[in-house]
């Protein structure tokens, strides 16, 4: 809410500030919530995708990604891990984290080599694309928005109506009922720890798998739909339209 109510203000004062804000309050939050090397980490591989498109090739852009996802996946790279980051919350949202940096890096050395801009650097496109790739909050929980888009809607963005405000501020609550409910539902749903328990399930009657069968995908759903709905709700009160949430499993 501290970043939602600072960008109100900053857009009436003045609209090129937001992205510095936007990358500065993202760097301080990222050090606050994963510490400053895993920071560190994503700072460097945001550069080097940087450097990398203003050569204008987007083979070298996608060779890169796909460099950075072999690596994320080697066992060196965990134990690496373990010294960046400390505990295991810190160590899952660092791993998280990255994999939607590879994503929102490679869209903005794609999108930036197609509308010819890659070669353009200025301080306001290096603040920009920062303010992009550590965009809070979908930073660590996506979802991906393509950088084309981003840059529109952070060069026109205004100052939020109350009605509008409203509105989102109330389905922010409705996505906290539903997360209510998806805690309440995990303590009868064991929707995760089912899968390392396996035999659990020869015991059930059919009645009793459907019930399973039906509540695992409806579970993945509605975790989803939470956090991708939490996400854009807060980004649509800064004049972002994020990717609308699920609608089905599927």
């Amino acid at each position: 809410m501290f970043q939602i109510f600072c960008t109100q203000l900053i857009l009436k004062m003045h609209r090129n500030v937001v992205p510095f804000f936007y990358a500065f309050y993202s760097m301080l939050c990222l050090v606050a919530i994963i510490g400053t090397q895993a920071t560190t980490v994503f700072l460097s591989y945001i550069a080097i995708m940087f450097v990398a498109h203003m050569s204008g090739k987007k083979g070298l852009c996608y060779l890169l990604t796909l460099l950075a996802l072999v690596l994320l996946h080697n066992p060196y790279f965990q134990d690496a891990k373990v010294s960046l980051t400390k505990g295991e919350t810190q160590s899952f949202l660092f791993e998280v984290g990255l994999a939607w940096m590879m994503a929102k890096c490679l869209s903005f050395a794609v999108d930036r080599i197609e509308d010819g801009i890659h070669k353009h650097v200025a301080v306001m496109d290096v603040a920009t694309t920062l303010s992009y790739c550590l965009y809070l909050p979908a930073v660590f929980t996506g979802p991906i928005f393509h950088y084309s888009q981003f840059l529109k809607e952070v060069s026109e963005s205004e100052r939020s109506w109350p009605g509008e405000i409203l509105r989102n501020v109330l389905r922010v609550f409705y996505l906290l009922l539903w997360y209510f409910i998806y805690e309440i539902l995990l303590h009868f749903v064991y929707s995760s720890a089912v899968q390392y328990f396996p035999e659990t399930a020869s015991n059930f009657d059919s009645w009793s798998l459907c019930g399973l069968g039906y509540a695992l995908p409806m579970m993945f759903y509605l975790k989803y739909f939470i956090i991708y709905g939490m996400a854009g709700s807060i980004a649509r009160l800064e004049g972002f339209n994020f990717p609308p949430a699920p609608k089905c499993i599927s």
